[in-house]
């Protein structure tokens, strides 16, 4: 390992320890993930409510987690769950993806999806 990835790594290290609280780890994971993942632009990372079986929002880079805060992600309404995954997942066009996997309903009313019509995402949905 080399000095840059070592240096890196500690700053990496030092940022998950100064706030250990979810939505601050999460958004440091992000972060780190956005800076070695040269094709990623923005990022989300959701957590499981077991109680309500639904995900939330913990954290967003180059979205407004206020407005996706608000909103709650059945588990069987993810984009892991329609392509049978068990764990993260990386969409390369979320736009097309949209539109070629999921039916009419999901896609149709008022909420729009949060993601920009060119972007690329890392979305991570595995907490707690």
């Amino acid at each position: 390992m080399g000095h840059g990835h070592e240096a890196r790594l500690v700053e990496f290290l030092r940022a998950l320890n100064r706030d250990p609280a979810l939505p601050a780890v999460a958004r440091t994971i992000l972060e780190h993930a956005l800076e070695i993942l040269p094709q990623a632009q923005s990022a989300t990372f959701l957590s499981l409510n077991d109680e309500e079986g639904v995900f939330e929002y913990q954290a967003a880079v180059g979205y407004d987690l206020g407005e996706l805060s608000r909103l709650k992600l059945p588990r069987d309404r993810t984009i892991q769950h329609q392509l049978g995954l068990a764990g993260p997942a990386i969409i390369r066009d979320p736009q097309r993806l949209y539109r070629d996997l999921l039916p009419p309903p999901s896609r149709a009313g008022s909420m729009r999806s949060p993601l920009p019509r060119s972007s690329r995402f890392l979305s991570s949905s595995r907490a707690r």
